[in-house]
């Protein structure tokens, strides 16, 4: 069973529309685009100057929220296709070791290169767990190519390409994503 992988998609839902609801005025705008920066960091989004001040915290959850409902939508199919092989392969302790490992490490690389960001926007999203998933089938996929058999491998291909490219085409086109995560 998948079941971190469906406990993590429930908890960004969840924490989503707990904001959107928080965040008041007209729902449907607050649904589609989060624009409430207060409610972001009050849930505990990563604006670069309270991660300075001490709010360690803010290296973890802003892994489990999302600025919008492009945003959610994207991060949980890119987490749905990957998510459960990598759990099978890895079991459910290293999955969530991983998980947690690369997100901290996405959200300290969206510290480290915020750069083109103002620094007021706050950071969120789990980018940069789901592509530490994308790393972790990548070493399986080369350590044991002689052992997978082929239509596994294409498997893992064709899942997480189109995520991949997905991914990498809207941060590059929308100017306020957080790429450096």
């Amino acid at each position: 069973p998948v079941r971190l992988v469906q406990s993590i998609l429930v908890v960004n839902i969840a924490l989503y529309l707990l904001m959107v609801l928080v965040a008041g005025g007209s729902l449907v705008t607050q649904f589609l685009s989060l624009k409430d920066f207060g409610t972001l960091v009050a849930f505990g989004a990563k604006p670069n100057a309270l991660l300075r001040h001490g709010d360690w915290f803010r290296l973890i959850t802003p892994i489990f929220l999302h600025g919008g409902l492009l945003h959610l939508a994207s991060n949980s199919w890119a987490l749905w296709t990957v998510g459960p092989l990598v759990e099978k392969l890895y079991g459910p302790a290293r999955f969530s070791l991983l998980y947690l490992c690369a997100g901290v490490g996405g959200v300290l690389g969206s510290f480290a290169g915020s750069g083109r960001r103002p620094p007021f926007i706050p950071s969120v999203g789990a980018s940069g767990a789901i592509f530490g998933l994308f790393g972790a089938l990548l070493v399986v996929g080369r350590k044991y190519r002689r052992e997978l058999p082929s239509h596994f491998q294409r498997s893992i291909r064709s899942g997480s390409l189109p995520v991949i490219v997905l991914n990498l085409f809207l941060g590059f086109s929308i100017p306020f994503l957080d790429n450096a995560a």
